[in-house]
């Protein structure tokens, strides 16, 4: 509605508490398209999809800020997902499929020994909800696993602390 008047909600805050972003900057910011003209009189709160909000630094320290909306994010929901391709990159090199494919591609049958995951380790840079994650997966296959993060004494719960 471009042009259109802005309606407020009866349970909302009054218009004149958003007379301080009388253009679409706030509403463009907060990832709502034009269509939806009178979004901060009905938006309750910002949901960042991803885990990581540190490309939103700007805008949590500007408008959000200044217009008292609570921030989330998706921590955890790409986790179980993540971990899987992790596990996915490991298989790909451990099982040699750069190798499968040119053979394929060559058609030959180069015979070679095919390793397996199990007794080797993997090592993990940090150790928040993917790496925890991960590292589950590994030593369903067998693997040990070495995490590395910045805080030794942080304990998580429910996970040991050596593997």
């Amino acid at each position: 509605m471009p042009g259109g008047v802005l309606t407020r909600h009866p349970h909302r805050r009054p218009a004149s508490y958003y007379s301080a972003y009388p253009s679409t900057d706030l509403r463009e910011s907060l990832f709502c398209r034009r269509q939806v003209p009178c979004m901060p009189l009905v938006c309750r709160w910002v949901h960042c999809y991803t885990a990581g909000v540190d490309a939103l630094s700007g805008f949590i320290a500007g408008p959000l800020k200044e217009v008292g909306l609570p921030l989330t994010n998706g921590r955890g929901a790409f986790s179980s997902s993540l971990a899987e391709f992790a596990m996915l990159a490991a298989l790909h090199f451990n099982k040699k499929v750069p190798r499968l494919q040119a053979n394929r591609a060559s058609r030959t049958w180069d015979k070679f020994e095919m390793p397996v995951l199990r007794g080797k380790t993997m090592g993990l840079l940090g150790y928040g909800d993917i790496a925890k994650h991960t590292a589950r997966l590994a030593k369903s296959f067998g693997m040990s696993v070495i995490a590395l993060r910045r805080n030794a004494d942080k304990v998580s719960a429910g996970v040991p602390a050596e593997f």
